[in-house]
């Protein structure tokens, strides 16, 4: 087996100096996907009470983090960054505007960029070493941006107690978690019928 041969039996993806961007396929792909992430956001939810000794917690469940875990999947890392930040800053906004969010929306702005967008990210760079681990840290991340986000806003703004707001935003991020093995069903039916393993080969002419 030559050196090609077995480089090109390696690779996942086009080669970097033979790929250029079907820019076509890119806007349309880019469309989709962001505008899918922008509807879930601001569109689809359902209310979850949880009735705790001390307390009674509502929380919305939220749709938005099953195409995250396959965008970070099925994209390359600036591709689903875009795709994925892009999609939850218009649905925020959308959101506002449909149903008005006061003061709240500088702090969801806040939570696109710091915890999704950086989730999709870190999903993307680890995707390739073992996607379910790369699924977990990104779920991971979500966690953190989420404490910050919750610090803000419900703490320091709103001035809730502490220790619900760390309890609102550990469950917050568990329910994401739940949309992982949705996540790998809908990558192996796209991987299936689109006969390719990520997404992105279909951006690319070689």
């Amino acid at each position: 087996m030559t050196v090609n041969e077995e480089k090109s039996k390696n690779d996942d993806t086009p080669d970097k100096k033979d790929e250029k961007v079907d820019f076509r396929k890119f806007f349309i792909t880019l469309i989709i996907f962001t505008g899918l992430v922008a509807f879930l956001s601001a569109f689809i939810k359902i209310p979850i009470t949880l009735n705790l000794y001390w307390i009674t917690l509502t929380y919305y469940l939220y749709f938005t983090p099953l195409l995250i875990y396959t965008i970070g999947i099925m994209f390359r890392s600036w591709i689903a960054f875009v795709m994925g930040t892009l999609g939850v800053i218009l649905g925020e906004m959308i959101y506002c505007l449909a149903y008005g969010c006061s003061g709240e929306l500088p702090y969801y702005l806040i939570f696109a960029l710091v915890s999704r967008g950086a989730e999709v990210l870190l999903i993307s760079l680890l995707r390739k070493k073992n996607e379910l681990l790369a699924m977990l840290v990104g779920g991971l991340w979500v966690l953190i941006g989420l404490l910050l986000v919750y610090y803000l806003y419900y703490y320091r703004f709103l001035y809730w107690d502490l220790t619900f707001v760390i309890l609102y935003a550990i469950i917050s991020a568990l329910l994401d978690l739940i949309f992982i093995p949705f996540s790998f069903l809908l990558n192996m039916a796209l991987r299936k019928a689109l006969n390719v393993k990520y997404l992105e080969e279909l951006l690319y002419n070689t």
